[in-house]
């Protein structure tokens, strides 16, 4: 989730006064602006509303239950637009399924877990995606149900209101792009008919509106200003993600192949090249980046993170053969190998990776994965040491996957407890709680479990309100959103 506060709006047309107009020749009340970047805790402003105004408002009393049984990152981006001495300043806010626009699963601030107030709320069918955005103290939460239907709720400090958000449906399967431009939640669509249906659209530049989307072709469309400007014919995975920098860079995986036929990501294609590209000055191929020649990228998209700390980011990816089966790598932009994990040593064997994050004894960071989701579900932790990822710690019990999926968002790292410790936070392999995994002297243990109340079928989703408070959702099988609330929230 991103937080971008800045003078321009993109192409939506909030509700102002009750005129739709468009959003470019709205000017806001003058704001002061304190001209600082800061990070995960939100920026105060005005509290907007949300859906129309009488809607039901669903109280804790009615719709709270509380569970106490013992068992994105969100980036802020503050700019100025001048106009004699005063700032404009526009707020938008994203949810993707995979938490972070660059790929990282993990999630800023502190939350309450396993003591949280817990809110279920009821839905119109089965939930397969979850997307959370915050929007100032409040949260908002997108649900796609199995058939394509949308449905969205604001979660308040005393229950929750249902929203409306546009387009009301979108294709069956498809994940979910959130984005809240002052209050409005639309969900991202890619303009015609020849979109990829197992991908979204991404906002490149939310200051000029310019959007980035996979057609089914495998090209790569830039479109902005009701048109069109550039396409790039990277030949994308049908059902990759679109990983940014936040500086109008993208990295994706590309040329699909079947020659690696282990078939449990919802098709037989992998990727055989991850593809960076850039929109400056105009969108253009920087490198691609081939996974070897019996080799495969095995996933649906990078990390893309800072993971030695030098202020470059690194592109981690799960590479998988016939022979040794899968292993986390490690590269730079330029497409050097900087380090490599071990490999599970048999075929048609995979990890999922689901972050990097501070969860080292000392607060190192390091990378987290679950070897082997369908079988024994190890949850790993990895240092990286020169050439080699290391491993340093280890338990198994848990999954990141269901086979045949394209869901793989159902881990998350965070400081879920607020005990000032990084815990991954995944479901057990009948999906029926959620377990906390923290790093030991030993390796790892589990410091706490939440039960789901039923059977987990969406990926986990979480919002950090504007004070740092975690909140945390799950889609169940019956037709029920879960939400965690945050510190302080009744």
């Amino acid at each position: 989730m991103t937080i971008i506060k800045t003078g321009l709006k993109i192409n939506i047309f909030p509700v102002v006064l009750g005129l739709k107009i468009p959003a470019v020749w709205i000017l806001l009340a003058p704001v002061l602006v304190s001209g600082l970047i800061s990070s995960c805790s939100g920026a105060t402003g005005k509290q907007t509303a949300l859906g129309e105004a009488n809607a039901t408002l669903h109280t804790v009393e009615e719709e709270m239950v509380a569970d106490k049984t013992g068992v994105s990152t969100t980036e802020i981006i503050s700019s100025e637009l001048n106009s004699g001495g005063n700032a404009s300043v526009k707020d938008y806010s994203f949810g993707y399924t995979y938490h972070r626009q660059d790929g990282n699963r993990y999630v800023s601030g502190r939350g309450s877990l396993p003591e949280a107030m817990v809110l279920d709320i009821p839905l119109g069918g089965r939930p397969e995606w979850l997307v959370a955005a915050p929007d100032r103290e409040t949260s908002v939460w997108v649900v796609a149900l199995e058939d394509g239907r949308i449905q969205a709720f604001a979660v308040l400090e005393t229950g929750y209101r249902k929203i409306e958000v546009t387009p009301n449906s979108i294709q069956p399967g498809q994940p979910p792009a959130l984005i809240i431009e002052e209050g409005e939640p639309t969900i991202l669509t890619a303009p015609g008919t020849r979109a990829s249906p197992y991908s979204h659209p991404v906002m490149v530049d939310p200051q000029s509106g310019k959007l980035a989307f996979i057609e089914t072709n495998g090209d790569l469309v830039f479109w902005e200003g009701g048109k069109e400007t550039a396409r790039l014919e990277v030949n994308a995975l049908p059902d990759g993600r679109l990983i940014m920098d936040g500086n109008g860079n993208i990295v994706l995986l590309s040329d699909p192949t079947g020659r690696y036929d282990h078939g449990v990501l919802g098709d037989e294609l992998e990727a055989e090249s991850v593809t960076l590209v850039t929109i400056d000055p105009a969108p253009h191929i920087l490198k691609k980046i081939s996974a070897g020649e019996s080799a495969v990228f095995e996933g649906i998209a990078p990390i893309w993170v800072d993971f030695k700390g030098d202020g470059e980011r690194e592109i981690i990816l799960t590479q998988s053969d016939r022979k040794i089966g899968a292993r986390l790598v490690v590269y730079n932009r330029s497409g050097e190998q900087l380090a490599t994990g071990p490999a599970i040593g048999l075929g048609y064997r995979w990890r999922n990776q689901l972050g990097a994050a501070p969860t080292g004894i000392e607060g190192e960071l390091e990378v987290v994965d679950v070897r082997t989701p369908h079988l024994t579900g190890v949850v790993e932790f990895f240092r990286w040491e020169r050439d080699r990822l290391v491993l340093s710690g280890e338990i198994e019990g848990y999954t990141s996957h269901v086979i045949g999926s394209r869901n793989l968002d159902l881990g998350m790292l965070g400081d879920f407890d607020g005990e000032g410790n990084i815990e991954a936070l995944l479901p057990n392999h009948e999906r029926s709680e959620l377990g906390a995994v923290r790093r030991s002297p030993e390796g790892a243990w589990v410091v706490w479990k939440v039960p789901v109340g039923g059977v987990v079928s969406t990926n986990l989703a979480a919002a950090t309100l504007e004070e740092g408070g975690i909140v945390v959702g799950v889609g169940r099988q019956d037709g029920v959103l879960r939400i965690w609330k945050a510190p302080g929230e009744n």
